[in-house]
């Protein structure tokens, strides 16, 4: 079984199927086995910046809650610190920060970070306020201004995901 290159995906055995570098890569992550310490190291890189992205956006959003700022907006967003609130918030930071091995705006991570940032912005808007919450699609019924801080608050994790990636090499 052949490895995935490292250093591109331009072979001429994938150019004559017309298969984007996106979707070879995706096909190669999906269907070969890790390969080298390097990929093994790129992904656990990003699964622990995205854990310390998740821990500073988790004492953000507690810092915004104790401090009175979320409630100064008319939101109601004020968690207890917490391990049983901290907990999954950290491992799933870590989990969307696999995203950050598929190679697009590499030489630009704070843009990147950014981009990412907006996946598990719409997750927590679209899924978790709505269906497992209860609070309504974009968390309305926590209040009006409820979306504009979950995208700032997500904004927070992918900066400090992308820098945690860019100062770990």
């Amino acid at each position: 079984m052949k490895t995935c290159p490292e250093n591109g995906w331009g072979s001429g055995e994938n150019q004559k199927h017309k298969i984007s570098e996106l979707e070879q890569y995706v096909l190669c992550i999906a269907w070969q086995p890790i390969t080298s310490g390097g990929d093994m190291k790129k992904l656990l890189i990003c699964f622990a910046a995205g854990c310390l992205g998740a821990l500073v956006n988790s004492l953000t959003v507690w810092a915004f809650g104790e401090y009175g700022i979320t409630k100064q907006f008319g939101v109601a967003i004020a968690p207890a610190l917490k391990l049983s609130w901290l907990y999954p918030r950290i491992v799933w930071g870590g989990l969307w920060g696999l995203v950050f091995v598929f190679p697009f705006l590499n030489s630009r991570l704070i843009s990147k970070g950014a981009l990412i940032s907006i996946f598990p912005t719409l997750v927590q808007l679209l899924v978790v306020f709505p269906l497992k919450e209860g609070k309504g699609y974009f968390g309305m019924d926590l209040g009006m201004y409820t979306s504009v801080f979950v995208v700032f608050f997500n904004l927070i994790w992918g900066i400090v995901t992308a820098l945690a990636i860019k100062y770990s090499k």
